[in-house]
């Protein structure tokens, strides 16, 4: 072949020497082009392409791009596939079977380089060229597109189970999520190579491929997707079951609140290698003020719907019916009941005895110390309302406080019954002041002022509270006197207003 190619060569130069070399060769080029064949042992990328015209080339040297799978695998399994031109990958084909032509034009249009192909071995390398869209190829190429759903990795932790009433570890979960600026760095460079090694070869074309795929290397996944193991929280784990096991229910009426291990954990300090915790008092402090926030009664305004169906508020001042926490036995008590590890039901600690022993609340339903039970005594309608369990006992008109004296208007305000008794004389004043009254049913409420009979009136109600008053005690008729003192609970709340 060699030797042909040699003595064609000389033949042409020869035949250029004796001065018609020119038109010949022309002549020969013209042919060349007018067959629209690449010559004689003429390869491009590698793929022989002679006899072939430079569009029947294009269809074999460069698949068509739809056709062209790229799939990312994790663990063998495809999580993310699509087409190049689904990943932003613009190849272009026009522009490549432009290329092919400039090749077929240089065979065709120089006389030397015909000759080399036609006769000899002409290997060529055709560029493929393409662009990538980069927002296109970022909105395909990221951990959330894929079929895989991307979690992060969870240290090992110390569980509560709220049945058992335990502690256990619960592992550490490793996660899987991706880095999209690596990963979207490998997967652009696995398709470049492919484009740029001519990888994308059509049909039977050896060496061509039509699905790119590709595993998500190591480097691509998230440092923090391992997580802390557990091994090192068994002791802790262990020293917290000493008390997992205690639990409080707070009682407000039919109203519950526990107080267990998934509050009072963050209480416990354990110093060194001791199984027995001191509590943080700050945190215990702070659980009993919000306990009090919530439930505490007394000592803060109190809105009161009246029987006519107003609202009225009492001062915190005057407000002193009903439960108040008592902190520091509170916080004291919860130290106790949690050391015991074991499940306690009760009250809270409430500021209760009177001087006489009895609470200053009757009973209560969740934030509701009222419920239903109570005394009202509008005192501008001189008018007094005794409820228990919501259910009307007895109404009627009274007299309260003498207006038109100093010191003896009864005072408005909110305040238990202090105890009941029968047969009593109530003694008072000084000089021309003072008296002493036998009464039959004595309920007092606040500093001296009760509720109590007063057979010596002939009538009660209208304004004899403005002229001929009480000494401030809630003057009733005998017989409403009577039924009210049947009925009534220590305890009971008098709601006064005017």
């Amino acid at each position: 072949m060699r030797k042909r190619t040699k003595l064609l060569i000389a033949a042409v130069i020869l035949a250029c020497a004796a001065g018609g070399g020119a038109v010949a060769a022309n002549q020969y080029l013209s042919e060349l082009r007018e067959a629209r064949a690449y010559l004689g042992e003429t390869s491009i990328n590698g793929v022989a392409v002679q006899g072939m015209t430079p569009d029947q080339a294009a269809q074999i040297l460069l698949a068509n791009p739809e056709d062209v799978s790229v799939s990312v695998l994790e663990n063998g399994e495809a999580v993310l596939n699509g087409s190049l031109p689904e990943y932003g990958v613009n190849v272009d084909t026009a522009g490549f079977a432009s290329a092919l032509e400039d090749v077929f034009a240089q065979q065709t249009h120089n006389i030397i380089h015909a000759l080399k192909a036609n006769y000899g071995v002409d290997e060529l390398t055709v560029d493929i060229p393409y662009s990538i869209d980069e927002k296109a190829f970022a909105a395909k190429v990221n951990g959330a597109g894929m079929s895989v759903e991307r979690t992060p990795g969870t240290d090992a932790e110390i569980v509560f189970d709220e049945k058992k009433k335990l502690c256990y570890i619960k592992p550490e979960v490793d996660g899987n999520e991706l880095d999209d600026a690596k990963l979207q760095q490998f997967v652009r460079g696995q398709i470049e190579d492919a484009i740029k090694a001519d990888s994308f070869k059509g049909k039977d074309q050896a060496g061509s491929i039509s699905k790119l795929e590709m595993e998500i290397p190591e480097d691509v996944y998230l440092e923090t997707n391992k997580r802390k193991s557990g091994e090192d929280l068994q002791p802790e784990c262990d020293r917290y079951n000493k008390y997992a096991h205690a639990s409080i229910t707070y009682t407000f009426g039919s109203e519950t609140k526990e107080l267990d291990f998934r509050t009072f954990k963050d209480w416990l300090k354990f110093d060194g290698d001791s199984d027995t915790a001191e509590f943080d008092d700050e945190k215990i402090d702070a659980y009993v003020a919000e306990l009090s926030d919530v439930y505490d009664t007394r000592w803060r305004d109190r809105t009161f719907t009246t029987s006519s169906g107003n609202q009225i508020t009492i001062d915190a001042g005057r407000n002193e019916y009903g439960y108040w926490i008592l902190g520091d036995e509170e916080e004291e008590q919860i130290k106790e009941d949690l050391a015991g590890n074991e499940p306690v039901t009760r009250e809270p600690i409430y500021s209760q005895a009177n001087e006489w022993g009895n609470p200053y609340y009757l009973a209560r339903e969740g934030v509701d110390d009222i419920n239903g039970t109570y005394v009202e005594v509008n005192l501008s309608a001189q008018h007094v309302w005794f409820y228990k369990n919501g259910e009307l006992i007895v109404e009627s008109d009274c007299v309260s406080g003498d207006m038109s004296k100093k010191d003896r208007a009864t005072m408005s305000g909110a305040y238990p019954i202090a105890y009941k008794e029968m047969n009593v004389t109530l003694s008072g004043g000084e000089g021309k002041e003072h008296y002493d009254t036998k009464v039959k049913y004595w309920m007092p409420f606040n500093a001296g002022q009760g509720l109590h009979d007063a057979d010596w009136r002939g009538s009660f109600g209208g304004d004899i509270y403005t002229y001929d008053g009480s000494h401030g005690c809630v003057n009733l008729p005998p017989s409403v006197a009577a039924t009210m003192y049947e009925y009534i609970d220590v305890g009971t709340p008098v709601i006064l207003y005017y």
